[in-house]
């Protein structure tokens, strides 16, 4: 990527785009042994949470997870990692309890809750611990190719949000839109850009264009 227009990307998958300083490498990996009832928004931001100590936490992907009719999640998710030795450190996680905050299950109030690998502050809200395995998932791989094909195409529909800066602030705004645009429909369908003083937002279409982004 240009680095003269982007500092560093990442995805929120509640609508919000945030952003990060740090920039680097990404790698991908793959977790599973989570409990597949919980809610989408539990388990990504379980994950962030979980995985905050080995890098930045740029994306959480649960296949298939779209479907407008309420159902058991995908068992496995792909994380995508930002930062030096940041695989390194979120394979050794695997085996690790990871902490699930369930919104509205009525944990003890203010209760601090410890696990060997993380440690959360849970205040009127259920937690529970799922037990991941984690496996490296690198680029290119295409060992879940056979499960992920039923849901791609549903997922390759979904609008996602991410924040980029790193771009000159004395640009014109349109000049930086079109150069973002540019850059990243190199990618795939790009919906629209959204350019402030320090920070753009653009909306990528489908996880296969959000792959070839990171």
């Amino acid at each position: 990527m240009d680095g003269s227009a982007i500092k560093g990307l990442e995805l929120n998958e509640g609508g919000d785009a945030c952003i990060r300083e740090s920039s680097g490498m990404i790698s991908r990996i793959y977790v599973q042994g989570y409990d597949t009832w919980l809610h989408p928004h539990d388990l990504v931001i379980s994950m962030r949470k979980h995985f905050a100590s080995c890098g930045d936490v740029i994306h959480v992907y649960i296949p298939g997870c779209f479907s407008t009719a309420p159902r058991e999640l995908n068992r496995f998710a792909l994380v995508y990692l930002r930062g030096e030795g940041a695989e390194e450190k979120a394979l050794k996680l695997s085996g690790s309890n990871m902490i699930v905050v369930v919104r509205g299950e009525g944990a003890q109030e203010n209760a601090l809750i410890l696990t060997r690998t993380n440690m959360i502050f849970a205040k009127g809200e259920g937690a529970r611990t799922n037990m991941i395995v984690v496996k490296a998932y690198p680029f290119g791989a295409n060992d879940l190719d056979s499960e992920l094909a039923p849901m791609r195409d549903a997922d390759n529909r979904h609008l996602y949000l991410m924040g980029v800066r790193g771009y000159e602030s004395t640009l014109h705004v349109d000049y930086v839109k079109d150069l973002l645009m540019k850059h990243f429909s190199e990618c795939g369908r790009i919906f629209h850009v959204s350019v402030g003083p320090r920070l753009a937002i653009v909306s990528p279409v489908g996880q296969d264009t959000v792959d070839k982004a990171l």
